[in-house]
């Protein structure tokens, strides 16, 4: 329900004009019938400007734009029962807006109901209290600040297969926006959530519990122009669907149409974006096992330099514990931290853009994967790389990385490299527990093959037309399948 609150806030900010000392009726029902418009477009076609139900409230050199929702939305099944989600703007020079205060319901409750044989279920949030300062400029011309939080916030799902119960102590977020050129801007948030609590009871039974989870998200670059086009495009797409009846018919020439012009309006609309989340302090119980760990991390990051495509999920794990490993030389060998970045980049932007139009063009048929496939690595071969890789378990640490290009669907050719100190260790340890003894030729397979250098053992991988070489000897050589 923060995104009502801030849709709320956003749409007022786009609407608005000059600073006034003291709004008027005239200057609410103006800004109203706007806003109105806003939320026709950007609601996705769940909403139209008949049914909006917004109000604008002058109060003195303030406004209160207050919006009441709930009911079930136009061509939609849920009902929802809620109530008024307000906040309080004052202008400001230059077309600027201060916000005051913003309040959400107290509960909102979305329900599903059952068709034929299979049942029903819902959706109840609880909310308590929010806060949020700062200072919008919807010119986008300025700085733009907002500072919000959200106490004791609740979700309860309730589904036939069982309920999901979560509960969130504190929410506290930051959001910067920066101009970046006209119509564009930067956007930064900083998000914390204290006490995270969830449990599921039913097919999926689970409790998990976390101290805090912090999270930071960049979109860089982004085109608002360009977005409000795009959804507005889906949203009279969406309309007409809702239009026809039966079963689902090969596009027209006008949703095709409508189709490419989505696509262009949405291409360009970010020049990048980066998400990253850390989780300390977990305690988990999934059916009769349990464990806890430390810190856990993740992340995601798309850009496009040059018009290639760069893709990155950096992923760790840290001081995972679990009761249920009882044997003191298996709890030794645990890993204690695990680290890697996935990574994609190469691919052509524009052919990957070509081929989804392609792909609208060719309906109802499928396009030829394969063809497809060769069509976009031809403009730019794929490159499949794992950086970062770090593993400590028990005595033994390891790091490297590698990445495969692939130029065609048969044509790649990879290379990687993995240090190891403390190898060694490991085996001894291995040896020594009977319960692990079966992994020790594996091990003993690793160090043969490894050069020394220094501290370090190394393995260093190529891969060409099939043949695979560790410090130059082939695979086959050894006995495995290949060239």
């Amino acid at each position: 329900m923060k995104r009502i609150a801030c849709g709320v806030l956003v749409a007022a900010s786009l609407a608005a004009g000059s600073a006034h000392a003291e709004i008027t009726q005239a200057d609410a029902t103006a800004l109203h019938d706007k806003l109105a418009a806003w939320f026709a477009t950007w609601s996705f076609g769940l909403l139209d400007a008949a049914t909006t139900r917004l109000t604008a409230v002058p109060e003195g050199d303030h406004l209160l734009l207050q919006f009441p929702f709930g009911g079930t939305p136009p061509g939609s099944k849920p009902s929802i029962t809620a109530g008024t989600a307000a906040v309080r703007l004052q202008p400001l020079d230059g077309g600027r807006w201060n916000i005051q205060s913003a309040s959400l319901p107290p509960s909102v409750t979305v329900a599903w109901p059952g068709e034929g044989k299979a049942k029903g279920g819902s959706t109840t949030l609880t909310l308590g209290k929010l806060t949020m300062a700062g200072v919008f400029d919807p010119t986008l011309a300025t700085e733009s600040k907002i500072d919000g939080g959200l106490d004791d916030y609740g979700i309860k799902i309730v589904q036939p297969q069982g309920t999901q119960t979560t509960h969130i102590t504190k929410i506290t977020s930051h959001a910067l926006w920066t101009p970046v050129s006209a119509g564009r801007v930067s956007m930064t948030s900083d998000t914390a959530m204290d006490g995270y609590s969830v449990t599921s009871t039913g097919e999926a039974a689970m409790r998990m519990n976390v101290r805090r989870i912090a999270g930071r998200a960049l979109l860089d670059d982004v085109d608002f122009a360009s977005l409000g086009d795009g959804l507005r495009i889906l949203s009279i797409a969406k309309d007409n669907d809702r239009a026809q009846s039966g079963p689902a018919k090969p596009m027209t020439a006008e949703q095709r149409k409508t189709a490419h012009a989505a696509i262009n309006a949405l291409t360009g609309v970010l020049g990048g974006m980066d998400v990253q989340q850390t989780w300390e302090g977990i305690q988990f119980t999934v059916a009769d096992q349990s464990g806890t760990v430390k810190k856990a991390s993740s992340g995601f990051s798309a850009s496009a330099p040059g018009g290639k495509l760069l893709l990155k999920l950096p992923m760790a794990l840290e001081g995972f514990d679990s009761p249920a490993i009882t044997d003191k030389a298996m709890r030794d060998l645990m890993p204690h931290a695990i680290a890697f970045t996935p990574r994609l980049s190469g691919l052509s932007r524009q052919a990957l853009l070509d081929a989804l139009h392609r792909a609208v063009d060719a309906q109802p048929e499928k396009p030829d994967f394969d063809t497809e496939m060769e069509t976009v690595l031809a403009a730019g071969k794929a490159v499949v790389g794992i950086d970062n890789i770090a593993l400590d378990i028990g005595p033994m640490q390891l790091k490297g990385g590698g990445e495969i290009a692939i130029a065609g669907m048969a044509d790649f050719t990879g290379a990687a490299e993995l240090r190891a100190t403390g190898l060694d260790a490991l085996i001894r340890r291995v040896n020594a527990t009977p319960s692990l003894k079966q992994a020790a030729p594996v091990l003993i397979f690793l160090k043969g093959i490894g050069e020394q250098e220094g501290a370090d053992l190394v393995w260093k991988i190529t891969a060409q037309d099939g043949a695979i070489e560790v410090n130059g000897t082939s695979l086959s050589d050894l006995g495995f399948p290949g060239k």
